[in-house]
This record gives C-alpha cells, structure tokens and sequence, in this order.
C-alpha cells in the first residue's frame, strides 16, 4: 500500500530525529568510555615511570622490605592491590599483598636486568574495576537514555511532522486547485499561521495573474485583430498571420500558413527591392521600406513594412517577423497629388521631383539621361470642330499609347494642355531618338473616335555638363519648336545649345 505524501513525511521526520538523538548518545558514551580509558592510562604510565628507578638492581634486594617501600612510594595510585618479584622461572621470591589477587585485576610485569641480563620480573596487580564499573554503569544509562529520548524524540517529531506535513497538505491543495483556477475559500490575511499567510499569498498571486493574463490576452486579441503581422521561417515561409493579415490580403491562416510571401507579392514591385529586403535580413539586421501587395481577388493594397530577425531562448537565428502599417490610403492622396486627373499621367509636381533626381544621378555617375518633349498637332482644332469632350478622350487615349509604347523605367507625364513630357534614363540620345520616332508612328496610325487620324511633333534633348531641369526642358522645347515650324510630325533632337537636326539629318 503506498503511503500519502502526509506520512512518508512523518515517518521520515521521526526516523531523522530518532537518528539524531542516538547520534548525540553514541558521541556521550564515547566520549565518557575515552576519558576513563585516558586516566586509566595515565595511571598505568606513572606507575611505570616511577618504579623504573629500582629496575636494574640485583634480584636478591627485593626483600618484603624493599616491596613495602615500594607499595609505600605507590600510595598514591589506590588501583595497585599488590606486587610480587620473581624470577625468571617466575618462582615468587617475594610479595606485598599478592595473596588475595585473583585473574579479574589486571597484571603489570616489569623486567629486573642487570648486564643485559634477565633476572626476573616485577609484578604489580593493579584493580580498576571501579573504572569498568563506572563505564558499565554509564552505558546503561546512557542506553536508557537514548530510550528515553528517543521515545520522546518520536513524540515530538510525530508532533511537529504531523503540523507541518499538514500545513504543507493544506498548501499543495491550494496550489493545486489555484493551478486547476478553482476558487477557494482562505482565511484572513491576519491570520497568524504562516502556512495559511503563504496561501492567501499565493490566492492573490493567483488574482493578480488571472487579471495579468485576461489582459495581455485582450492586447493579443486586439494586436491579432488590427495589426498586420506576420512570421516566418528563414525560408521565407509563413508560420503564423494575423486576423488584420487575412482581412486585407483576402486570404484566410489556412492558405497563408506554409506559403511563401510570394503569394501577395505585385508584379509592379521591381526585383531590386525584394534582392535588396533578403540580402539585409539574412544577415540578420532589420528592413524597412514600402511594398505594394495584391489581394487574393486581384486588387491592390500598399503597406509600410517592417522586418526583424526571430530569435529562439538559446539565441538562435530561426526566423522573421514583419509588422506592417496599410499606407494605401496615403498612397491614393499621393497618388492624386502627383497625378494628372484626366489623364492619370504624372503631373508637373511629379515631373520636377523625378526631374531633379535624375539628373543628380546622371551628374554623380555620369549615366546618360534623355527627355522627349511632344505636342499634338492641331489640337485646337478638335475642341473647335468636335468639342472640349472629344478633346479630352484624344489626350486620354494618346496618354494610353505613351504609357504603353515607353519602357518601364521611362516616366510618362503631362506637361500642360496637349503637350507630354518623357524623362528616360540611362538611354543615349541615339535611343531616345528611337523611341521618338515610335512614339510618333504609333500616334500617326492610331484611328481617335471620332477624330481619326492625328500627328504630334518631337523634339529631345541628352543631358550634357553642367546641365539644369530648366537648360534641358528649354533645349527640348526648342527642338519641339523647330519640329513644328519644319511641318509638323517630326522628330528634331538637341545635340548642343546651338546644333539642332531632324531625324533625317542626324
């Protein structure tokens, strides 16, 4: 049968303080047993040392008279009961009290020599039964003793053990029921009982993180439900998405958890951008920058992210984490402020910013940079004959062919009125003189509703040193000029302040 924790307690503390109490016993005894021991050698020594003195006289002097001497010189150790002299056939020659000597007391011989030879022996008969006796004595009341004491030992310890094994019962029932969040009912917090103190104590601990917990899971809730978070492993695969996640991807946990973050990535977000972000987050440092995202049902959101290295209890690198902010809102104001509303081309205020970099590019590392500059021709003449709404659809489907004729990384904007502006970096003057003349092919085949067919006139310019915004566009817009004045539908390049050409020509 298995004894409860309350017993094996009990017992154990019975047995530790029997054990106890016959250690302190034992060590008594011992001590009391050595000391009796201790004087009775000390006695035998200084008997020894002072009958040495008539040891190497001839045998024939230790007469009964010269026995009492000794027994007299002796008086002083009461334990000697007789002496007796021999010889070397242990013949008696004499003796002093030897008659009532019995095998109990104890026998001291001394050698007699003279010459290195042997003569015969001293004997002394020493009594140190009142010693044993006293030792004897001594161990049986010290072995009644630790009866005793153990007897009370068990009392006590079964007193103590029993109060304190039920404190702690008491205790480990209240832990339990607390870790099982079952309510309890505790005495005062006044209450004297220490064990009883402690479980108020950790009733209230219990409280404190009852309280702790429902409210750090509220935060979590709320942090799940609003903040756009998501983890991965450091293969870039999802482990965990929020609810904020799921709402404005369009996907549920289930179908992002295990996928890489490819799933919502925008085909408009350059490859640069992604190399960049693994490259800085693989050598575990932190990114942070702006992405455009695509939702499951093919619309577009953008956020601001935020991507920090995971690390486990021991230190290790295991994963990722990414907070984000849904900017897409600011980016539709953005977009507006930047944006010609009727077109959607970018506007002046985007055309100066993109402008002015570019250049500080071109300037600092010596790339080519070009710009076109084009003007419908005859425009006037639309909103005069057909009016200022089929003027409009001509701008907006002549912004459609610019859009889709340029390259990627050319910007597209609307100058003013009908004329359009092209900032293309990294192309010679060559290039941009080549895609001059596409652009102008692909307007004079266009058929415009209602309109049918239009032309529009050129003109390009190429950073040279030393160049500004306002020396290029002034460049641009003279070629244009010339482009118009030479028939119109044509393409007229800037080569320097003073050397102007036509297509034909250059």
């Amino acid at each position: 049968m298995k004894l409860s924790f309350k017993y094996q307690f009990i017992i154990s503390f019975v047995t530790l303080g029997a054990f106890f109490v016959m250690m302190i016993a034992y060590i008594n005894f011992q001590a009391i047993e050595t000391t009796t021991q201790r004087l009775i050698d000390q006695k035998i020594e200084y008997l020894k040392t002072t009958s040495s003195k008539l040891l190497g006289k001839p045998l024939s002097i230790y007469d009964i008279a010269t026995i009492d001497d000794i027994v007299g010189g002796l008086s002083t150790l009461k334990s000697i009961k007789g002496i007796k002299v021999v010889d070397k056939q242990d013949k008696v020659i004499s003796q002093s009290g030897y008659s009532k000597i019995d095998n109990t007391f104890l026998q001291i011989r001394h050698s007699i020599t003279q010459d290195n030879i042997t003569l015969g022996s001293i004997v002394f008969c020493l009594d140190f039964s009142k010693h044993y006796q006293y030792i004897e004595k001594n161990r049986i009341q010290t072995i009644q003793i630790i009866f005793i004491e153990i007897l009370l030992s068990i009392l006590f310890s079964y007193i103590i053990g029993y109060r304190i094994s039920r404190d702690l019962e008491e205790l480990t029932t209240v832990a339990q029921k607390i870790g099982n969040d079952v309510d309890i009912d505790l005495p005062s917090k006044q209450s004297s009982n220490e064990i009883s103190k402690l479980s108020y104590a950790m009733k209230e601990m219990q409280i404190e993180i009852k309280d702790r917990s429902c409210r750090l899971l509220e935060q979590q809730n709320m942090v799940d439900k609003y903040v756009i978070i998501s983890a991965t492993d450091l293969e870039g695969n999802i482990t965990y998405a929020s609810e904020a996640f799921c709402q404005i991807s369009g996907f549920t946990k289930a179908e992002l958890i295990g996928e890489n973050h490819r799933i919502v990535r925008h085909l408009d977000m350059p490859k640069e951008l992604y190399k960049d972000l693994w490259q800085t987050i693989t050598q575990e440092k932190s990114w942070e920058g702006e992405i455009k995202n695509c939702r499951k049902d093919g619309k577009f959101y953008w956020i601001n992210a935020h991507i920090d290295p995971i690390y486990n209890r021991f230190d290790k690198h295991i994963g990722y984490r990414a907070i984000r902010e849904d900017i897409t809102d600011k980016k539709r104001v953005e977009e507006l402020s930047i944006t010609d509303r009727l077109t959607k081309l970018y506007n002046r205020l985007k055309i100066d910013e993109v402008f002015a970099y570019e250049i500080e590019q071109a300037k600092r590392y010596h790339t080519p940079l070009a710009i076109i500059m084009l003007d419908l021709d005859k425009f006037k003449s639309v909103n005069d004959i057909f009016g200022h709404q089929v003027g409009d659809e001509v701008l907006q489907a002549l912004a459609s062919i610019l859009q889709s004729q340029s390259r990627s990384v050319d910007l597209v904007g609307r100058w003013g009125g009908e004329e359009f502006i092209i900032i293309a970096p990294n192309i010679q003057l060559k290039g941009a003189l080549v895609l001059a003349q596409k652009l102008r092919k692909s307007i004079e085949e266009h058929r415009f509703n209602q309109v049918g067919q239009k032309t529009a006139s050129f003109g390009v310019s190429e950073y040279i040193d030393e160049d500004t915004q306002e020396s290029m566009i002034a460049r641009a817009d003279k070629a244009l000029f010339m482009a118009k004045n030479a028939g119109r539908n044509q393409v007229v390049v800037s080569i320097d302040n003073s050397n102007y050409q036509t297509s034909e020509e250059f």
